[in-house]
């Protein structure tokens, strides 16, 4: 087994940092107790420095009493508990109301071999991980702790733990700022993996500007054995592997001069240099006495013929027939038994003896064939399972230098040899299916994905009994509202986690397909088809005077401005409708757009936040200001858009957000220029109807049959 020893440095801002640090050695054991911790933004220093206090306190205290024997995940486990049950009281007793928000720690605990680790808010936690002879791997684990956690509060601060085995060569960095964003990944591996931890810290230090307050805790594994070396370099002439091929090389060679039987026959049969003939007799003896026996068994054979066709044609019936054939072969058994008793004990010895050759060369030759067929089949195996690895490797090395689209590329094709590799038996099935996800968590990085394996649900519209599935999401002033294929609405409660029905009259409404809400105006287009009006406040529903013509459909509407504006794809090649409202209901409908190239007669769905982006079947978005359309388009996706459904910004937002349900995803695309961002997927999202985003919380509610979803948005800085 390995022996590792843990390294470990810190660096810390001599004036005022903005981040705390603390990196504590472990009492009675090989390890240490890390964490790192902000306040951002710094608005009251004396209620920052309380959360800090009990922080600190806490990591200090699993420090100290660790024990040389206490089991280093329980022992985690119960400091967390500890720590957020002291954090909630602290805030009941109203020692500080800093929003939870506004908080961002990373706490752990690295020892036998073993790391443990959680966090909250939003730092930089990255992890190298060496592989055998191969690159360095870099993992960001703020992107797994938030992936993983579920809305942020004070009653469980920390809420995800994370785990990993330190291997040698292993490191991991710690900071308030994107490293990064700042540093070369050449040079970032190179400080982090060569230089000592408080050395990399210093390093590192110098490519950021003078007043910036920055502070970094680096651990790294290093291999205690007293044999270990950086890089073990064999010499080609003198290395096991070239001692095996050897090996085999000399055992084909010993084959090749062995005595043959075929190449015996045929020495037999060749005559020497000198023109001495190789046999005794010429080979014209042998082939005579050959075509001898020949004609002899033929001319036997049909005599033998000819006298049971006789006796056929003389049997009187079946049972003189075969009285007939039965003492025919009776004489021809004892014909040639008394022939074999005639044979010498010793030849018969002998042809017993060569019979047993024979048969034994039979099944060696069997045995030796079907082992070097196993030999070329695991020779083929390994080839295939190292050109896997070599292009998984090449990969991430090509990821850390930012190189995406070549790693694409090689991930791509490892993934088209795992899927060719045989799983003929299981462990080559276990490995296929290792190599198989580790190819996909690469190609996800690259792709921008985020997986959340187990997004947090935060209610479910079954547990009221009903069979219902949302078929739409509202959020009216902060208030999620979900309105349900049974044509009812519910309001969600975020404390209880529970939706709470409304008990809205329903004046002759549809179920409603999709919402808009402004200043606590709040409508929604149903299946009448229509515009209805909800009214929370005095749980009404009730219907407009706004249909789509005879023929038509609409798929959208959006409040801004006071006015309303509905999605119209199949009027001409698809317009945007726009209606004021009046006292007593809506104007008369006008076409917004006045010019446009793109025809919106396959349009799904629109967002407006000044502008207006129109989301097509196709997953291509177009922009139109002020009526016009505008040059703007989203970048390509991987895998591509299939079905989008719906799109949302707001003039508050830098991000657009398009619905993928068939892929169970939702894309973020940058709205200054169209590039793509991230893709949240999971597995979860099987029926995705709808979504809105909080990004102030960083919050983003998904809608997925009868249940709603709460995942964090990561990509929010």
């Amino acid at each position: 087994m390995t022996s590792l020893i843990l390294k470990a440095g810190q660096y810390r801002e001599p004036d005022a940092p903005s981040a705390e640090t603390l990196l504590q050695p472990l009492e009675g054991r090989s390890g240490y107790v890390f964490g790192l911790w902000t306040v951002k933004p710094l608005k009251h220093t004396e209620r920052a420095d309380a959360f800090g206090t009990v922080l600190q306190d806490h990591l200090l205290r699993l420090a100290s009493g660790f024990g040389a024997r206490a089991n280093v995940q329980h022992r985690f486990e119960q400091f967390l508990r500890a720590l957020n049950e002291a954090l909630a009281d602290q805030v009941r007793e109203g020692a500080w109301d800093i929003p939870i928000r506004n908080v961002h720690a990373f706490v752990g605990v690295a020892c036998d071999g073993q790391i443990f680790f959680s966090g909250a808010g939003d730092l930089t936690a990255l992890y190298l991980h060496r592989r055998p002879d191969g690159p360095y791997q870099v993992y960001n684990l703020f992107r797994g702790i938030q992936t993983e956690q579920a809305l942020p509060s004070w009653e469980k601060a920390f809420a995800v733990v994370l785990d990993g085995d330190l291997q040698p060569g292993d490191v991991l960095c710690a900071s308030n700022h994107d490293v990064k964003r700042l540093l070369p990944p050449e040079e970032l591996n190179r400080y982090l993996s060569a230089l000592p931890p408080a050395s990399a810290a210093e390093k590192i230090r110098q490519h950021f500007p003078a007043r910036t307050d920055m502070s970094l805790i680096i651990l790294q594994a290093v291999d205690a054995s007293p044999f270990a070396m950086d890089r073990a370099v064999p010499h080609a002439d003198l290395s096991v592997a070239r001692m095996a091929e050897t090996e085999r090389q000399t055992e084909q060679l010993l084959e090749d001069q062995g005595p043959h039987m075929f190449a015996a026959l045929r020495n037999r049969f060749a005559r020497h240099d000198d023109g001495v003939p190789g046999l005794r007799r010429p080979f014209a003896v042998y082939a005579t006495s050959l075509f001898k026996s020949v004609l002899r068994f033929l001319v036997t054979a049909f005599g033998w013929s000819a006298r049971a066709a006789r006796q056929v044609r003389q049997a009187r019936d079946r049972q003189d027939l075969a009285r007939a054939l039965k003492a025919r072969a009776r004489a021809l058994a004892d014909r040639a038994f008394g022939r074999f008793r005639r044979i010498s004990r010793a030849s018969r010895y002998l042809g017993a003896a060569a019979a047993v050759v024979v048969v034994a060369i039979v099944i060696g030759i069997s045995a030796i064939s079907h082992g070097q067929a196993v030999a070329r089949a695991s020779a083929a195996y390994e080839a295939q399972v190292a050109a896997i690895k070599d292009r998984r490797d090449q990969a991430a090395a090509a990821l850390i230098y930012r190189d995406e689209q070549k790693a694409k590329a090689l991930y791509e094709e490892a993934a088209g040899l795992a899927a060719k590799l045989p799983t003929d038996t299981a462990a080559r099935a276990a490995e296929a299916k290792a190599l198989s996800a580790d190819i996909q968590a690469g190609l996800d990085e690259v792709r921008h994905v985020v997986n959340v394996p187990s997004p947090p649900l935060e209610a479910d519209l079954a547990a009221l009994g009903t069979n219902a599935t949302g078929t739409a999401l509202l959020n009216d002033g902060g208030t999620l509202y979900v309105f349900g294929s049974d044509k009812k609405v519910y309001r969600f409660d975020p404390a209880g986690k529970t939706f709470q029905p409304v008990n809205a009259a329903a004046g002759g409404v549809g179920a409603a397909l999709a919402t808009t809400s402004e200043n606590g105006t709040d409508y929604f287009l149903d299946d009448r088809p229509g515009v209805s009006l909800f009214d929370p406040a005095h749980s009404l529903e009730q219907v407009t005077d706004l249909q789509p013509p005879a023929g038509t459909a609409w798929t959208d509407l959006a409040l801004y401005g006071g006015r309303l504006y509905v999605l119209a794809p199949n009027a001409g090649d698809g317009h945007i409708l726009r209606f004021g409202t009046t006292g007593s209901g809506f104007t008369q409908p006008a076409n917004w757009i006045k010019t446009k190239s793109t025809s919106l007669a396959d349009a799904m769905s629109m967002a407006i936040d000044g502008t207006i982006f129109v989301l097509k079947r196709s997953g291509s978005v177009v922009r139109f200001a002020q009526g016009s359309e505008v040059g703007w388009a989203v970048q390509q996706v991987d895998p591509p858009v299939a079905a989008p459904t719906r799109i949302w910004t707001d003039q508050n937002s830098n991000y657009v957000y398009v619905l993928d349900p068939p892929n169970r995803r939702l894309i973020v695309y940058a709205k200054q220029t169209g590039a793509f961002v991230s893709q949240y997927r999971s597995d979860a999202f099987a029926n995705l109807t709808d979504f809105s985003v909080d990004e102030k919380d960083r919050v983003i509610y998904l809608l997925s049959g009868s249940k709603l979803y709460a995942i964090t948005a990561s990509h929010v800085q």
